[in-house]
């Protein structure tokens, strides 16, 4: 889905700990390791143009946070297509 050129990063404040992170990282594993094994509580994506994420963000939270029932969803932004570097396709960073 992303072109040679660039690269997905995932902004690492936008993502709660899911509890089996808690869980690890209460009894010694590195964040680092956690990032690198578990996708993070991430569900899945959809990528649009930034000038559209807001809108598209507000739409889902109002039409789709009951489509399963007593599973609590909520949409947001969590990172951008930016330039890559190294051929990487995918990072988590810092902002």
């Amino acid at each position: 889905m992303v072109p040679d050129d660039l690269c997905a990063l995932v902004t690492k404040d936008s993502l709660p700990l899911p509890p089996i992170v808690r869980y690890f990282r209460e009894n010694g594993a590195s964040m680092d390791a956690m990032y690198e094994a578990f996708n993070m509580g991430v569900g899945f994506t959809i990528t649009v143009k930034v000038d559209k994420a807001i809108e598209i963000v507000e739409y889902i939270n109002q039409h789709f946070k009951d489509s399963v029932p007593d599973v609590e969803r909520k949409a947001k932004v969590i990172g951008m297509i930016a330039p890559g570097v190294d051929d990487a396709k995918f990072e988590y960073v810092d902002i």
